[in-house]
C-alpha cells in the first residue's frame, strides 16, 4: 500500500493567505519567462512555484494560439457589410462631387471637362471620366499635342532665324570640320558678349 503524506502544519484555510495574483501581474510574470529570465530564478524571486509558472506560461501560449484561430469580431458577416457600404457611399459622395462640379461648368465637351475637374479637385482622372462617361484616351491624346507644339528645349529670348546667324558665323571662323554644340554654343555667347560688351 503506498504511503501519503500529510503536512499536517497547515491549518485549514491557509492557502487563502497566498497572495492572489491578478490577470495582469501573471501576465508580466509570463513575458518575463518568454523574454528569457529563467524559470528558478524568477520562481524565487516571486515566491511562485515553477510548475505554477509553467502552467501560466502554458496557458497564455495556448489562448494565444486560440485567438489566431478564431475569426476576429471585426470580421463577422455585420461589419463586412457596413465596411462594404461606407465604401459605397464614400463612391457616390466622391460621385455627386464630380457631377456638381460638372454640373456648375456645363462645358460641352466632356474630355477637357473631365480633365479640368480631376485637376481642380485632386481627383483620380480615370474615376472623373468615369462619371461623366469621358473617353480617357482623348484626355491623354490632348495633354500629347499639347505638350508637341512648342519648341523642344528651354525657351530662349531669341528667335530661331537670329539664333542661326550667330551659330553660322562661328561654324565659319572655326578651324575645325565639326564642332560639337556646346563648343559652338559657348563660341556663340563669348562673341555676342564681345558685341554687346
Amino acid at each position: 500500500m503506498p504511503v501519503m503524506a500529510v503536512n499536517n502544519d497547515e491549518q485549514a484555510g491557509d492557502y487563502r493567505s497566498r497572495p492572489r495574483w491578478s490577470a495582469g501581474k501573471k501576465m508580466e510574470a509570463v513575458l518575463r519567462l518568454l523574454r528569457g529570465e529563467p524559470l528558478e530564478v524568477l520562481s524565487r524571486e516571486l515566491g511562485v512555484e515553477a510548475h505554477r509558472l509553467a502552467a501560466w506560461r502554458d496557458d497564455f501560449l495556448e489562448g494565444g494560439k486560440e485567438a489566431l484561430k478564431a475569426q476576429r469580431p471585426d470580421r463577422s458577416a455585420d461589419d463586412r457589410a457596413l465596411r462594404q457600404a461606407e465604401r459605397k457611399v464614400g463612391q457616390l459622395t466622391m460621385e455627386n462631387e464630380i457631377l456638381r462640379a460638372a454640373a456648375e461648368k456645363g462645358a460641352p465637351d466632356p474630355a477637357g471637362e473631365a480633365a479640368q475637374i480631376a485637376m481642380e479637385h485632386h481627383l483620380a482622372l480615370a474615376v472623373v471620366c468615369r462619371v461623366l462617361g469621358a473617353p480617357r484616351s482623348s484626355v491623354y491624346a490632348r495633354r500629347a499635342q499639347a505638350g508637341a507644339r512648342g519648341r523642344p528645349g528651354p525657351a530662349i529670348s531669341i528667335s530661331d532665324p537670329d539664333l542661326l546667324r550667330p551659330i553660322r558665323q562661328v561654324l565659319a571662323s572655326s578651324p575645325f570640320a565639326g564642332e560639337g554644340y556646346r563648343k559652338i554654343r559657348a563660341r556663340a555667347v563669348a562673341s555676342s558678349q564681345q558685341a554687346t560688351g
